[in-house]
């Protein structure tokens, strides 16, 4: 229900993000500083996005809803 603070902060390899339904909360700096995550996908049911969740993702450009 929950990716929780910093988790995959500055992962250098990760290009895509996929929140099933039933993800509740991406927490602050969740994905910070991830620079070729490219599309997000975000299933029904996010509440809460934290503080700079995807700050520094200068290649996120596909959000999916």
């Amino acid at each position: 229900k929950r990716i929780g603070n910093t988790a995959f902060i500055s992962c250098t390899n990760l290009r895509g993000v996929y929140c099933k339904s039933g993800t509740e909360i991406i927490g602050n700096n969740a994905f910070l500083g991830c620079e070729k995550l490219d599309t997000l996908y975000l299933g029904t049911g996010i509440k809460e996005i934290g503080v700079c969740a995807f700050g520094a993702c200068a290649e996120l450009k596909n959000i999916k809803l």
